[in-house]
Parts: C-alpha cells; structure tokens; sequence
C-alpha cells in the first residue's frame, strides 16, 4: 500500500463508528489491509463482502480474514462472501512491489482445507461463498477427504446455494 494509504488507516484508529455498512465491496492491496478495515467499522449488519485482491493471497490470509469475518459480523446477518484475486497491470498501484517475496508452497496456497474455512462454520446463513486464487486448490480436495470436507460444508451452511473455488487455471473445482 502507498504511504496515503497508510495514513489513512492511521487516521481511522480510535474513531468511532458513525455508520453500519450492509454491503461491503472493495479493490484492495491485499486481505490484511481488508481485515484492518473490518475491524474499525461497524459491520455488525454486513450482509455481503465483495474483494478483489490486487496480491496474491495464500490460505493462511484467507483463514486469517474469516477469523476477523468471524469475530466483527453477525452470523445470523452475513450471506455472501466473494474473494478474488485481480492481476493486471494496474497492480502497482495500489501494492508495493513483492518481486523479491519467495513464491509460496503448493502447501501454503492450498485453500481447500477445512480448517480455512473453519471460522466460517457458525454463519449457517451464508448462501454464497466465492473464492478464486491463482495458487493451487486441486490438492487438497483430490482425495478421499473432498466429500467428508463438502458434508462438513453442507452441515455448517445449510442454506448455502453457491461454493464456488476456483484455482490458477480458473477450472472451477466444485459448485453447490
């Protein structure tokens, strides 16, 4: 994030919140900076949250994310979630350059993993969950694991009607 950035997330700590967002709809530098700002507002009527990230996201950030989601949103309020990443050549605009950053493990970009979407599980009412990544997501849902981790999903968001995760190469790994 540039240094305007910067001091305007320093400007907001402290404040009061004056108003509660219902829809919260963004083109950020990364999820951390996502999560910086759901913890200043009031998002206690969030019902939808909509990220395009301009950096590469790896699970831990997204499970990082949901755990803020988790403990600043009503469960009984929030229905949908989007997440994508967004690579273009507009990205150094709104990120410092990564290009020294190691690339991450297969590991470390797995997203689907129960335990990612752990902090998720009391929102029942979520009816959609959307997340794409350029990392690999294929490992993790290729074994005999895939449907114990969709009944998991099945049993935490009953009222879910679309989980969609999307990998690298946009092949689209499992729709609900």
């Amino acid at each position: 994030m540039r240094p305007r950035g910067r001091r305007t997330l320093k400007h907001m700590r402290g404040t009061e919140p004056t108003f509660r967002l219902r829809r919260y709809s963004t083109l950020a530098g990364n999820l951390d900076i996502c999560s910086e700002i759901l913890r200043r507002i009031d998002v206690s009527l969030l019902q939808s949250i909509h990220i395009q990230s301009m950096s590469s996201f790896c699970a831990s950030d997204v499970e990082n994310f949901f755990g803020t989601v988790e403990s600043r949103c009503s469960p009984s309020v929030l229905r949908e979630i989007t997440i994508t990443e967004r690579h273009d050549d507009k990205s150094d605009f709104l990120t410092d350059s990564h290009e020294s950053d190691p690339v991450p493990s297969a590991l470390e970009t797995s997203l689907a993993s129960v335990e990612t979407f752990r902090p998720l599980f009391s929102f029942s009412y979520l009816e959609q969950l959307h997340v794409e990544q350029r990392g690999d997501i294929a490992p993790a849902f290729s074994s005999s694991s895939d449907d114990d981790s969709f009944e998991i999903f099945r049993e935490s968001w009953p009222k879910m009607r679309s989980l969609v995760l999307v990998d690298r190469d946009l092949k689209i790994l499992r729709t609900v």
